[in-house]
């Protein structure tokens, strides 16, 4: 039975555009190697990790994240994102969401959404497959909302989903990005694309020059990806459930 970890985050660059992006990251677990309590994308990023130390600790500083790209990470962060993308199992999601109502309560369904686009298809093929949704929230919570219950009954309402099978296993919400490395990939990929396809900074000449340069390469990986199928883009309202 095959088993999947899916990593979900957002960009919102509120000063100059009205869209926010989410974005998700799709890894298999390896046969037979059930990894419930573990975060499987940390396996991945150990493999790449070493390729930035002794870059005076500017490597990470505690998280990959958006944000922190400048001078002194941006070649760490350009080596990283190309062999993590290279990755045979690793998928990336994208979707935009038009921000003129108050979306900011709904954000964790919002993240839901892109689990759907992953969900929906591989269970057409694998209506055995499992999956655990890894998401970020701003502060400690009790428990997953009872969004596993939901986003099950939810997928049934699909019509590429077989009737009676109950995919998602584990809705695992983080207090902080800092532990699950998965959601900091997928926090630059939303920030990159909301930066090129919707921010009027990506567009002035004096645009931050590193931002920029990591924004295209990004960009181009990710083109490269969708010809063979392994990234998509999409901008719409999806149900939130």
């Amino acid at each position: 039975m095959a088993r999947y970890h899916i990593y979900c985050d957002e960009s919102e660059q509120v000063s100059d555009n009205r869209y926010m992006v989410f974005a998700g990251i799709r890894i298999k677990e390896k046969e037979g190697d059930k990894q419930k309590e573990k975060d499987l994308s940390n396996e991945i990023f150990d493999k790449f990790k070493t390729l930035c130390h002794g870059d005076d600790d500017a490597w990470l500083n505690g998280e990959f994240k958006w944000s922190k790209i400048s001078a002194k990470t941006i070649a760490c962060y350009r080596t990283f994102f190309l062999r993590f993308a290279r990755s045979a199992d690793v998928y990336f999601a994208c979707m935009a969401v038009n921000r003129t109502t108050d979306i900011s309560h709904y954000r964790r369904l919002l993240k839901m959404a892109i689990a759907h686009n992953f969900i929906k298809y591989i269970v057409q093929d694998e209506p055995q497959a499992k999956f655990v949704i890894h998401i970020a929230y701003g502060k400690q919570v009790p428990n997953d909302w009872g969004l596993v219950t939901r986003i099950n009954e939810y997928l049934q309402t699909l019509k590429e989903v077989p009737k009676g099978i109950k995919p998602v296993e584990e809705v695992i919400i983080s207090e902080h990005k800092q532990n699950n490395y998965g959601i900091q990939i997928a926090d630059l990929v939303a920030g990159a694309c909301n930066y090129y396809r919707y921010s009027q900074n990506y567009k002035l000449k004096d645009a931050n020059r590193t931002k920029k340069e990591m924004t295209n390469h990004i960009i181009k990986i990710l083109k490269k990806l969708h010809k063979n199928g392994r990234f998509n883009m999409w901008l719409k309202k999806p149900k939130l459930v």
